[in-house]
């Protein structure tokens, strides 16, 4: 399900070089061709309330694969700049840099 999300995210992103219109938030902006956020401002952007809730979500992303299976579709989510707390720290969903 959580992959299922994040694929029509990018579905949505792609080629986007501006704002998240109506649906930004202080917790997520695109910068450099990669989606950067917060857990609770990708959550916000991703799921409704009655979906699943914010520890469900972040509980996800933690203890799956999510990495390994976006590498199969080009992306991965890495550390934009880490806080020491996981819901301050800044994330950034991006291409995957192909060496």
């Amino acid at each position: 399900m959580l992959l299922d999300k994040f694929e029509a995210l990018i579905e949505r992103l792609v080629g986007r070089d501006k704002a998240l219109d109506n649906d930004t938030s202080e917790d997520v902006y695109l910068a450099d061709n990669a989606l950067v956020f917060t857990i609770r401002g990708l959550y916000r952007l991703m799921c409704k309330a009655d979906d699943i809730s914010y520890i469900e979500f972040r509980t996800a992303l933690y203890q799956g694969n999510l990495n390994q299976e976006l590498g199969k579709i080009g992306y991965e989510v890495t550390i934009s700049e880490s806080t020491g707390n996981i819901d301050t720290s800044w994330y950034q969903l991006r291409p995957v840099e192909v060496v």
